[in-house]
C-alpha cells in the first residue's frame, strides 16, 4: 500500500535529499516498501540516474513575478553515491526479511540495520559451493550425516540461504513473537532455522524451496549412490525429494533402536581397546585417538536421547584400558587426585610427558614387557641405559630397531635376511630359553608342526627322485635314448664333412 510520506522519510534516512526523495516517490512511483524490495542494484543504479539527469520541466518557484515563466527545465537532483548503495542495501535487507520468514514495516527499515545486510551481501556473492564430498563411515553415521550437512549447508538455494534449511527436522517456522532476531548471532543461523519450506505462505517461496529440493537430491545422489546407504534413498528417486530422502535415512541410522546399538558398540570398543607399550602400529597416541573418537560418537547420540559419557567414565575407560606395569605409577597419581580422576585430556597429558621422558633419545623405546634381544647388549632394557649407545664392530647403533631380534620360529628365508648381530642374538635367547625348560620358540606350535611335517614330506620326495634318477643311463638308445636322438647326433657332427676332409695325392 502506498505511503508516500513514510517512504519519503525511509528515503532521507537513507541519506537521500529531501528533493530527491520527492522526485523518486511522487515521479518514479517508488512509493512503497513493496515497490523498494523488487529493486534489484541495477535496478536502483538506473533509477538514481534518473534522479540525477536534467530534463523535463518543473514549475517555477518564482512564477507570478516580472518575466518569471510558470516552468522552467529540471536542472535534476542531486544523489550521492552513499545514498546510492545504501538505496542497494535497502532493497536487500526487505528482501532477506521475507526469506527469514518475517515482516518489514518502515521502522524496522534503519539506516544501522541496513548497512549490516553488507558483509552478508558480499559474502553470498563471492560464494563457491564445495566440492570435496564428505567421507562414509557406517560404524558412526552421526558423523557422517553430521558432515553430509554440512556439505550440504555449503551450497546456496536460489535465493542464496544455505541449503540445509531444506533438511532440518521441522517443516514449520515459529511466530516471529517467540522467536526474535536476538536469538540468533550468525545471519546463516537465522536463514537455515527460519527460510520458509512447506506450506509457505508466499507462491514463490513454495516454488523455491521445490527447486532447492531437487538440488539437495542431487548431492545425496552424488554422496550416497554406490552404497548401502542408497536403498533407503531410492524410494525418493522417482520425486527427486532431497528432504524426503535424508530424513528417512536419518531415522534409520539414527533412530531410537539404532542409537542404542551405537552407543553399545562405542562403549564396548572403550571396554576393548588396550594398550600394552610403544608398538611399531599401535602406539599411545593411536590408543588415545581411539578413545576420543568414541567420545565424539557417544556426545553426538545426547541429541538422539543418550544421556552421553561423563568425564569420570571417560578417565576410568582410559585407566581400565592401560595394560603395562610401567605405568602405574602415573595410574596411581590419576587415582590419587579427584581433579585428574574427570579430566580425559589432564591424564592424556600426564601419561604422555612420562613416556616421553622414559626414552628421550629412544625411538624404539619399548616399555611393554617382550622378549626381545638388543645386539650388543643386554637383553633386559635397564634404565642405566638411557641415552646410551652401543656400537658392534661395524660401528653401527646396535639400538637401532633393526637390529632387535625376537624369539620364535623362522623360516629360511626369514633366517637369511637375519644380520649376523641378530642371529647371534637369537641363539643366545634360544639358549636362555632352554636353560629354563621351555622348549619351543613363541608362537603357533599347530602352525609349527605342521610346517615341519611338511619340510618332512619334501625331503622324502627329493630322496625318492634322486634314487629314481640315479638308475637312469643314456647309453643304450633304449635306455632313454630314442634313434632319433642318435640321427641329430650324427647329423649334428663334422666328422664326414668333405670340406674338412684331406685329399688323397
Amino acid at each position: 500500500m502506498a505511503d508516500h510520506a513514510a517512504t519519503r522519510a525511509l528515503l532521507q534516512r537513507l541519506r537521500f535529499t529531501i528533493a530527491a526523495s520527492t522526485t523518486i516517490v511522487n515521479d518514479q512511483g517508488i512509493d512503497s516498501l513493496a515497490e523498494l524490495e523488487i529493486l534489484s542494484d541495477e535496478d536502483a543504479e538506473g533509477l538514481c540516474k534518473v534522479v540525477r539527469r536534467p530534463g523535463g520541466s518543473v514549475p517555477n518557484p518564482n512564477a507570478g513575478g516580472i518575466g518569471q515563466p510558470p516552468t522552467i527545465p529540471a536542472a535534476g537532483e542531486n544523489v550521492s553515491m552513499m545514498a546510492e548503495a545504501n538505496l542497494k542495501l535497502c532493497g536487500y535487507f526487505l528482501r532477506h526479511q521475507k526469506r527469514i520468514g518475517r515482516t518489514a514495516d518502515y521502522v524496522a527499515v534503519t539506516l544501522d540495520a541496513v548497512r549490516q545486510m553488507k558483509d552478508l551481501k558480499e559474502s553470498e556473492k563471492d560464494h563457491v559451493d564445495p566440492t570435496v564430498v564428505p567421507d562414509i563411515d557406517l560404524k558412526d553415521m552421526t558423523t557422517t550425516l553430521e558432515s553430509v550437512e554440512e556439505y550440504i549447508r555449503g551450497h546456496l538455494g536460489v535465493k542464496k540461504v544455505p541449503l540445509s534449511y531444506g533438511i532440518r527436522k521441522d517443516a514449520t517456522v515459529t511466530p516471529e513473537a517467540d522467536d526474535p532476531s536476538t536469538n540468533y548471532t550468525i545471519l546463516a543461523e537465522e536463514m537455515i532455522a527460519r527460510a520458509p519450506i512447506e506450506g509457505a505462505t508466499a507462491d514463490s517461496w513454495c516454488d523455491t524451496f521445490a527447486q532447492d529440493n531437487i538440488k539437495i537430491w542431487n548431492l545425496l545422489s552424488t554422496i550416497f549412490r554406490g552404497t548401502e546407504i542408497w536403498t533407503y534413498l531410492k524410494p525418493f528417486q522417482r520425486a527427486r525429494d532431497g528432504r524426503g530422502a535424508y530424513l528417512n535415512a536419518w531415522d534409520h541410522y539414527l533412530g531410537p533402536d539404532h542409537v542404542d546399538n551405537m552407543a553399545s558398540r562405542a562403549e564396548r570398543t572403550l571396554e576393548t581397546t588396550s594398550y600394552a607399550g610403544e608398538k611399531r602400529r599401535w602406539n599411545f597416541e593411536k590408543f588415545v585417538s581411539m578413545h576420543k573418537k568414541q567420545h565424539t560418537v557417544l556426545e553426538n547420540l545426547t541429541e538422539q536421547g543418550y544421556s552421553g559419557i561423563d568425564d569420570r567414565s571417560k578417565v576410568r575407560h582410559l585407566l581400565a584400558g592401560i595394560k603395562t606395569k610401567e605405568l602405574d605409577a602415573v595410574k596411581s597419581q590419576i587415582l590419587s587426585s579427584a581433579e585428574l580422576r574427570s579430566d580425559f585430556d589432564g591424564c592424556v597429558s600426564l601419561y604422555k610427558t612420562f613416556i616421553e621422558q622414559a626414552a628421550p633419545n629412544n625411538p624404539t623405546f619399548n616399555i611393554s614387557d617382550t622378549r626381545t634381544e638388543k645386539v650388543g647388549g643386554s637383553n633386559k632394557w635397564n634404565r642405566s641405559n638411557q641415552g646410551k649407545k652401543h656400537n658392534n664392530k661395524r660401528g653401527r647403533d646396535d639400538d637401532d630397531e633393526d637390529m632387535e631380534v625376537e624369539d620364535r620360529y623362522y623360516n629360511s628365508r626369514e633366517y637369511k635376511k637375519l644380520k649376523p648381530p641378530q642371529r647371534e642374538a637369537l641363539r643366545k635367547l634360544r639358549e636362555k630359553r632352554e636353560a629354563a625348560g621351555s622348549g619351543k620358540p613363541r608362537g603357533d606350535s599347530k602352525k609349527f608342526a605342521a610346517l615341519s611335517s611338511k619340510v618332512a614330506d619334501m625331503d622324502r620326495n627329493i630322496s625318492l627322485l634322486v634314487k629314481a634318477a640315479s638308475k637312469v643311463t643314456f647309453d643304450d638308445p633304449e635306455d632313454g635314448e630314442s634313434d632319433s636322438d642318435e640321427e641329430n647326433k650324427k647329423q649334428k657332427s663334422n666328422r664326414g664333412n668333405q670340406a674338412l676332409t684331406r685329399k688323397k695325392r
